[in-house]
């Protein structure tokens, strides 16, 4: 097949949840077919890593995000700032020529944020929506979750006006499959949109690393935490468990240690450096050391949509996992599988429990882990996801 793939941003570096999951699956599909690569930047930076991408696309296009100009103004009096500030102009001419010259198969497009450019294109040639989430829904739960005034307005208003405009978006565009990520928010648009939209789950995934946890009470004790730092969620998240979590933990443990890792720290997360206690990496090249020093990771988020890729992150490299509800949402691991914990008493008591005595808790870690090589490796996903696009493809 000959795909024209558009995305939101550079999927390299591959270091949030989202690149991590489009680059993947983009990485599987590149195997047996040519890809046509449409992204728009935020910045300049990005360009370096066209190179990189030409290793498994036929062609890769590079738009910058023109997110404070006139242009933007303009397209917001009929979509929210995130949709508006996509819309590229430019980029809409070369996938036009490229839908005229390059006999494509089909259109893969990941999230709904791209939608301003698919109205324009005017074309037969079949789509496919990735839902990475409900979109407008994950704001809403920013809102809420926000203590600060103006934010929670802003966020109140995307909200409302991203949900019109996926409405609008989908009566206009023809999207031959909509995916989704997360087997609730597939469930949700059905309840919404009925039978009126073809609908297919692709989950994220993770690579499995065949590391060796050491199930002895040998280790220093160390809890991480892996994840873009300016995501609204993972911030809330971090500083709930570094504030209410982490000061219960240490009254049965005193030597324990947090570490967060992940790009783009804001102020608030950078103020909960404290030596010998809690300390905010920031962006790394490779999360790999951190993981196999690490004795335990957690993934306490309070809200976000969507399967955590840093859920099968942590669980693809073989190290136990303590989760809120919010955090397993959109997979099929029970509290058999993974401990699962939503208040900080509880979270912080098996942490303890977990820390002093990890051998008991082996076998369940294990059926875990069996778990995610069945249905979670990228290979899998990948090979599914494949066949889902030639049935799109022969359908048409």
């Amino acid at each position: 097949m000959n795909i024209v793939w558009i995305t939101i941003e550079s999927i390299l570096p591959a270091n949030t949840g989202g690149r991590i999951g489009i680059f993947k699956r983009l990485e599987q599909i590149s195997k047996n077919n040519s890809i046509f690569l449409y992204y728009t930047m935020d910045s300049k930076d990005d360009i370096k890593y066209e190179a990189a991408l030409k290793k498994y696309c036929k062609e890769v296009h590079g738009f910058l995000r023109e997110g404070k100009s006139i242009e933007t103004l303009k397209k917001m009096t009929c979509a929210p700032y995130t949709v508006a500030s996509r819309y590229n102009k430019k980029l809409v001419e070369s996938v036009s020529y490229c839908l005229k010259h390059a006999n494509i198969d089909l259109i893969n497009v990941d999230s709904p944020h791209m939608g301003l450019n698919l109205l324009e294109l005017n074309t037969d040639i079949p789509i496919v929506l990735n839902q990475h989430n409900i979109e407008w829904m994950v704001y809403k739960n920013v809102a809420e979750s926000s203590k600060n005034l103006m934010k929670k307005a802003l966020y109140t208003e995307e909200s409302l006006r991203f949900k019109l405009f996926e409405k609008k978006l989908y009566e206009r565009v023809n999207v031959s499959l909509f995916t989704f990520v997360s087997c609730d928010d597939k469930a949700y648009f059905e309840r919404i949109y009925g039978n009126k939209y073809r609908t297919a789950l692709v989950p994220v995934g993770a690579e499995n690393h065949r590391c060796s946890y050491n199930w002895k009470n040998e280790k220093t004790n160390k809890i991480i935490f892996v994840g873009k730092m300016s995501y609204a969620p993972n911030v809330e998240g971090v500083i709930w468990f570094a504030t209410k979590v982490l000061p219960l933990i240490k009254e049965k443990i005193r030597n324990v240690q947090f570490e967060v890792i992940g790009r783009d720290p804001v102020e608030e997360i950078k103020a909960l450096n404290k030596e010998n206690e809690i300390k905010v990496v920031g962006g790394v090249p490779t999360v790999d050391e951190y993981y196999e020093s690490a004795d335990l990771a957690v993934v306490p988020l309070k809200h976000g949509g969507g399967v955590k890729v840093k859920l099968l992150e942590a669980i693809g490299f073989k190290i136990p996992v303590i989760t809120t509800s919010v955090g397993v949402q959109g997979t099929d691991f029970n509290g058999d599988e993974i401990i699962i914990a939503d208040e900080s008493e509880k979270m912080a008591s098996l942490c303890v429990d977990l820390l002093k005595n990890r051998n008991k808790y082996k076998s369940m870690y294990e059926k875990l882990f069996k778990k995610f090589e069945m249905k979670y490796t990228w290979e899998a996903i990948g090979s599914n996801y494949e066949d889902m696009l030639r049935s799109v493809c022969k359908k048409n």
